[in-house]
């Protein structure tokens, strides 16, 4: 089998010659102390004195003539000078060698490689490797890259773009660094079978969440991947027991604080589907969040938090989670594998720049990478390295200042914001480039801006890896975009915080709903604040430009988004408008596909005060056809609860409604419908339905099923409100698959953990009991 050596650092392969060579020799090897080595890497003394000594050379990134150019100096500056001569010298290299190659080597390092049976080239100790489960479960990286394990991942995901997605885990594997946090998160979701991954902006929970993701592709699991709504993956559930798959929802709350108020994810659906989940066999989920936006939708959503979900597999990956060589080996391996000339990275191996680093309170991963990028590093007179690093370690909000404010044209940065205010994740190539030319076309007419030829390709060439990344569907082979990483987000929120100028010029040119709706408001928090005077100002464009705006996603009524976001973010404006806002009531009965039930009733809801009289009105003389819509595209609980509570609110007869035969069956068939889809989520109570399976038969377990449901139904039909007389005067033909749910109820018993969910213990690196020791190996520079 081939392992790709290439994933790891130069300590890292020490390490593993370490490992395969115990074996080999039987011997317990000592990795040489930090200071110059003199031609030691590993070292043995047993009977006497240099008894075996070992030499490692990483040379993944060089030739074998540059081999043999530092094995001949070291020979001379320092094998030859070793007391007592080792008795047996060994080589270990991860260049792949030839015999011929082997025979050049021994012939350059007589009499010390007495034979070339000591020359541990590539192969030889990839051969050796694929022998040792113990070794492999070591160097997890290692048997995550291997080429066996990538094929099996691609074999069962093939519908990613092969080159990608295999990049995307090299370049993830090597900067990874194997730590308790591994190994804990696993657990959890073994035990539970989903994961709920919380920690502070920039502390690793998508690397750990992609880690976790990667080991199960290995294990022959398909990869469901969500960055927007639940609803998306629900379908792709399987229900083959044997079908493997893994589901991973970055950011399942929302990017921002803000997002609590219009929860993208609803708690029933979240609830429900983490259920499913768990009641399904070879199913896996995991969803990251912050910490404080977790805690926020905890406190704010009633259900969400009943359920424990967020607490019984909450995994919440700490910065006092790393230990100090934890972090350590993250800054090495970012350095090792980055792209930083010797300038700059020559300060970070220094020992006092290094364990300042290691020790700031301000250390995140996160920020690790952003310093380890020679692009970041501006060219600032009388500025030291030392000066740069430690600025941005006390001041982590200043990290993408620099380039975007001086380093950065206008192309690029009316780019960023068109990215930004659509979301900043997985925004597909057209949609993107529509809102770019809608603000290069206004700053065009409005502020003199030269329109450049092949602006767009150009911009984004530009911000490529440096502030986007791109994305290649294979199936259509089109193109999105991704800010690097949600830092960048949080920096544009304080960017344009005190910046009215570039708000009004971002609202006057967008060309999609979502880019008034994604981060533009008027409540405080972590979002740009429309204040009075700029909605004032901009309030009046907006109704004008309300009519051409699109939506990325085409299920959405841009009307009715669009007014839904008016009596939020601009009420004071509606208010004195409300004449000019009545068109878009119009146009939202004219086209009423997709409505969101609840957004309108919470439209009408907010329309509902004594200085709104106009609009109250025209709500009234449109009320049934209103009603009409809610009903025919009611979802859930919710939507009926507000349906029934918008009589009540506005003062019309609920039972002239009802007396209607056409309104009480389109209200019954809507109570059914969900009523139904509610009942595929629920937990039943198995041990019950169980008993009566094996004391009585399986008719007995049935009718508990049909029993419980009716219960369940009888409640739900209460909680919106249709108790007493309407509930006797309603016909109940819900339909539901009784004995279908006594199987599941069999099942669960039969839910055992996929076979191979564990290779073995997976651990993490060796460490020493002095943590500086390691550390300072680590930085040790040749």
């Amino acid at each position: 089998m081939k392992y790709n050596l290439g994933v790891l650092n130069d300590k890292e392969f020490e390490d593993l010659c370490k490992d395969i060579l115990d074996i080999a020799l039987k011997v317990d090897l000592q990795i040489f102390k930090e200071g110059k080595d003199g031609g030691i890497d590993l070292c043995y003394s047993g009977e006497v004195e240099n008894q075996i000594v070992v030499q490692v050379k990483h040379y993944e990134r060089s030739s074998f003539s540059h081999l043999i150019a530092k094995l001949e100096k070291e020979r001379d500056d320092s094998v030859a000078k070793m007391n007592p001569i080792p008795r047996k010298y060994i080589l270990a290299t991860s260049l792949p060698l030839s015999p011929d190659q082997g025979k050049k080597i021994k012939a350059a390092m007589l009499p010390y490689i007495r034979a070339t049976n000591d020359i541990y080239g590539r192969r030889r100790i990839e051969s050796m490797l694929s022998r040792s489960d113990e070794v492999l479960q070591r160097h997890f990286k290692l048997w995550l890259t291997s080429s066996s394990v990538l094929k099996k991942m691609l074999h069962h995901n093939a519908y990613l773009n092969a080159e990608f997605f295999t990049g995307e885990i090299l370049k993830l594997s090597k900067l990874f660094v194997m730590s308790s946090n591994f190994s804990d998160a696993q657990h959890k979701l073994e035990e539970n079978r989903f994961l709920v991954i919380s920690g502070e902006p920039g502390v690793g929970k998508t690397t750990l969440a992609y880690m976790l993701v990667y080991e199960r592709l290995a294990a022959g699991y398909e990869l469901v991947y969500c960055d927007g709504r639940i609803a998306e993956i629900e379908g792709m559930l399987s229900q083959e027991p044997n079908k493997k798959q893994i589901f991973l929802m970055d950011d399942f709350l929302g990017a921002n604080l803000y997002d609590i108020n219009t929860l993208q994810n609803p708690e029933n659906k979240i609830i429900n589907f983490v259920s499913k989940i768990q009641h399904s066999k070879n199913k896996l989920l995991i969803m990251t969040t912050r910490t404080t936006i977790l805690n926020e939708a905890n406190y704010r959503f009633e259900k969400l938090h009943n359920s424990r979900i967020t607490g019984k597999s909450k995994y919440e990956l700490r910065l006092k989670d790393y230990s100090l060589v934890d972090k350590a080996r993250i800054l090495y391996n970012h350095l090792y594998f980055g792209d930083l000339g010797e300038e700059f990275r020559d300060e970070f191996f220094r020992k006092e720049t290094y364990r300042r680093i290691l020790e700031h309170t301000n250390y995140y991963p996160r920020i690790i990478q952003f310093l380890t990028d020679e692009n970041h590093y501006p060219s600032v007179p009388g500025q030291s390295v030392e000066d740069f690093i430690f600025e941005n370690l006390e001041n982590p909000e200043l990290i993408w200042a620099y380039e975007y404010d001086r380093q950065l044209g206008d192309e690029e940065r009316f780019l960023i914001m068109a990215l930004f205010t659509l979301g900043g994740i997985r925004i597909e190539e057209q949609v993107l480039e529509n809102a770019f030319e809608s603000r290069y076309a206004f700053e065009i007419k409005t502020n003199n801006i030269k329109r450049k030829p092949r602006a767009f390709k150009d911009a984004i060439k530009k911000l490529l890896d440096g502030f986007i990344r791109a994305f290649q569907d294979a199936k259509t082979g089109t193109n999105s975009y991704s800010f690097l990483n949600p830092s960048i987000i949080d920096f544009l929120l304080v960017h344009l915080d005190g910046d009215n100028d570039e708000k009004l010029r971002i609202l006057r040119s967008v060309s999609y709903i979502e880019q008034l709706s994604k981060y533009f408001g008027s409540v405080k928090g972590p979002k740009v604040v429309i204040g009075d005077r700029l909605a004032d100002d901009v309030f009046p464009d907006l109704l004008i430009i309300a009519p051409t705006l699109r939506s990325v996603d085409s299920r959405v009524c841009v009307s009715l988004e669009f007014l839904y976001l008016s009596m939020n973010s601009f009420g004071r404006q509606v208010l004195n408008r409300q004449r000019e806002v009545v068109f878009l009531l119009d146009d939202i009965l004219a086209h009423p596909e997709n409505i969101d039930a609840w957004k309108v009733s919470m439209v009408m809801m907010n329309i509902y005060t004594d200085s709104m009289e106009l609009l109250m009105a025209e709500i009234n003389a449109r009320w049934n056809r209103l009603l009409g819509l809610m009903i025919r595209y009611a979802k859930d609980e919710d939507d009926l609860k507000y349906f029934v509570e918008l009589f009540r609110h506005y003062g019309h007869d609920f039972d002239e409604y009802f007396e209607d035969e056409g309104n009480r069956y389109d209200l019954q068939c809507a109570l059914h419908l969900i009523f139904e889809g509610m009942l595929t989520d629920m937990d039943f109570s198995y041990e019950t339905i169980i008993d009566n399976y094996n004391y009585r038969s399986e008719k007995y377990a049935i009718e508990r099923v049909e029993e419980e449901a009716w219960e369940k139904y009888v409640q739900f039909v209460a909680d919106i409100g249709l108790d007493g007389d309407y509930f006797d005067r309603m016909d109940h033909e819900y339909e539901i698959d009784a004995a279908q749910t006594v199987s599941y109820a069999l099942d669960s018993l039969r839910v055992d953990h996929d076979d191979d969910y564990h290779r073995g213990k997976l651990s993490s690196q060796p460490t020493r009991e002095d943590p500086w020791e390691e550390i300072n190996r680590l930085f040790q520079k040749d």
